[in-house]
């Protein structure tokens, strides 16, 4: 389907549907993690910040952006780009929204892949997929954190590698852009079959593969990728089989979620849908991890950068 024939006043069938199919595969996306746009003219449909891609179509998830104006606070330093906001829409532009204007292509997706990030959380990642990504036009973004700083990051990145359509973001995601729906849908396809690689607990359900993962110590030690803090906090819980009382106060406790060693893991009551999904994209990433890979973590400041960023603490007011 070709951006040019959008509404201007809504966005296209086929958007929602594409966002529908990419926000049901919890390998791609997790809870209301990734993000998806469609640019035409001067205008550009994206993600609502706090909206889930996998509820396409049971609410609106997209809001729109008058491009020129999108453009002009990003040159500003913007981290917020309602001021380019048009229509009626009381939904916010997704806090990702940079990255969308900045990348050249009409139709752009942000997603959270676990093949991806299986690699993109090692400290070696960089070098590890090169000769997996050989071929395409693709580029590397050191972490920093999402809003203004990634924008800036990304925007050097896109400028050394003139026409990259997938950007590869340390311990955060992918980010790919096309021409139009076919044109993503196979480039998602490539990119994933790439960086598959099973690791050392794809005998386990997905769910529950962490607390049998020969990585849940290193994983539980710090954060690797930005929701893990804003939605599970700076530490795993890690509870040993015997240990009832210590479950039973981590379960009362936000997130109220915590990995029983060789048995599985375990939600309070009170356990949001995001902390569940955060929970199950930690146990895909680490039946995916190589034997002995070396995680790079989030330093501290970078945790607290995020949890105090007004951004994701409206995302998260958005959650049940």
């Amino acid at each position: 389907m070709s951006p040019a024939s959008a509404s201007a006043e809504r966005p296209p069938e086929w958007l929602r549907q594409l966002a529908l199919r990419i926000g049901a595969d919890e390998t791609l996306v997790q809870g209301a993690g990734g993000n998806i746009s469609l640019k035409m003219g001067d205008q550009m449909w994206i993600k609502a910040s706090g909206t889930w891609m996998s509820e396409a179509g049971e609410r609106p998830i997209f809001t729109s952006l008058d491009l020129p104006r999108a453009h002009a606070e990003l040159e500003r330093g913007s981290e917020s780009f309602a001021a380019a906001q048009t229509g009626d829409s009381t939904l916010r532009p997704s806090i990702e929204s940079a990255l969308h204007v900045l990348m050249p292509q009409p139709l752009v997706v942000h997603v959270h892949s676990v093949n991806a990030l299986a690699w993109l959380v090692r400290k070696d990642g960089r070098h590890a997929v090169e000769a997996r990504m050989s071929g395409l036009a693709w580029g590397w973004v050191d972490y920093v954190r999402p809003g203004k700083p990634l924008a800036e990051a990304v925007a050097r990145c896109l400028a050394e590698v003139p026409g990259a359509s997938t950007l590869l973001l340390a311990n955060h995601g992918v980010v790919i852009g096309a021409d139009d729906e076919t044109a993503l849908s196979a480039l998602i396809r490539d990119v994933e079959a790439r960086l598959f690689a099973p690791g050392e607990g794809e005998q386990h359900t997905s769910l529950h593969a962490l607390a049998f993962s020969d990585h849940l110590d290193a994983l539980a030690a710090g954060v690797v990728f930005p929701d893990q803090a804003v939605f599970l906090g700076p530490r795993i819980r890690v509870v040993e089989p015997d240990a009832h009382d210590d479950l039973k106060r981590a379960l009362e406790i936000a997130p109220h979620c915590a990995v029983v060693r060789g048995a599985g893991v375990v939600f309070g009551e009170a356990a949001s849908r995001a902390s569940k999904a955060m929970m199950g994209c930690l146990s895909m990433i680490s039946a995916r991890l190589e034997p002995g890979a070396a995680l790079h973590y989030l330093s501290d400041a970078q945790v607290a950068e995020l949890l105090g960023w007004e951004a994701e603490k409206f995302r998260q007011g958005t959650l049940d």
